[in-house]
C-alpha cells in the first residue's frame, strides 16, 4: 500500500523563482532517497502538494513541512492508503505558475501539460482537488 497526503498552505513570504528552484532541487534529492513521490504547485504564495510513499516517511516529511515557519494556514485536504502512486516517477513534480519556463529537469506544468502528466486514470479525489486548485490559482 502507498500512503498519500495532500495539503495546501500559504507561503509566509512570496518566493521568487530562484528560491522555488532551490527548494525543488533539495526536495527532489531528499524525496528520492526516501522514495517519496508527488507534485508541488505554487501560485502567488498558494501551495498545493501531493506526497506519496511509505506512511511513516510521508508523515515525517509532512510534519517537517508543517513545522516550517515559511508556511501558514496549512490544511490537510486528504490522507489515505491506496494501491498505487499517482506520480510514480516524480520525486518533485513542480510548477511555479509565475514562471512558465522549464527549470532544468523539473517539470514545467501548465494546464495543458498537467493533463499530459496526470495519471491516465487519476483517482477521483486527486482529479477533484487538482481541478479546484487550478480554478483557484488561475492555472
Amino acid at each position: 500500500m502507498v500512503y498519500q497526503l495532500i495539503y495546501t498552505s500559504s507561503a509566509t513570504e512570496l518566493l521568487d523563482s530562484d528560491a522555488l528552484k532551490e527548494l525543488a532541487l533539495k526536495a527532489t534529492s531528499k524525496n528520492k532517497s526516501n522514495q517519496i513521490t508527488g507534485l508541488l504547485l505554487h501560485c502567488q504564495g498558494l501551495i498545493f502538494q501531493v506526497l506519496e510513499g511509505d506512511k511513516n516517511d510521508v508523515i515525517n516529511l509532512y510534519e517537517t513541512i508543517a513545522a516550517d515557519k515559511k508556511h501558514s494556514g496549512i490544511l490537510v485536504l486528504m490522507q489515505r492508503e491506496t494501491d498505487r502512486r499517482e506520480f510514480p516517477d516524480w520525486y518533485m513534480g513542480y510548477k511555479d505558475k509565475n514562471n512558465l519556463v522549464e527549470l532544468n529537469t523539473l517539470f514545467a506544468l501548465t494546464r495543458k501539460s498537467l493533463a499530459y502528466y496526470m495519471p491516465i486514470v487519476p483517482s477521483e479525489e486527486l482529479a477533484t482537488l487538482i481541478q479546484s486548485y487550478m480554478r483557484a490559482s488561475g492555472l
